[in-house]
């Protein structure tokens, strides 16, 4: 299921998938802005496999969904 927009893509903020338990942590990206751990707070955007999103060192990422792998990453100079 595709979440382009925030909140999904009714605005709502829910799904109509089932999740089935147990659910837990695939994957991590560990990102470093000046010698200090990144957090992202803004939500990503899944389209197909892909995960995008910008994070605070002025980068913006595409992962996949599944294993995590960086298929791109391109800096914005911001």
């Amino acid at each position: 299921m595709d979440w382009t927009s925030f909140r999904g893509r009714d605005g709502r903020g829910a799904s109509p998938a089932r999740i089935n338990p147990p659910i837990g942590i695939k994957w991590k990206l560990k990102l470093q802005l000046e010698n200090n751990p990144a957090t992202v707070f803004n939500p990503p955007v899944i389209r197909g496999n892909t995960v995008y999103f910008g994070a605070p060192d002025g980068n913006f990422y595409a992962l996949d969904i599944n294993s995590g792998y960086m298929r791109w990453v391109f800096k914005t100079g911001g």
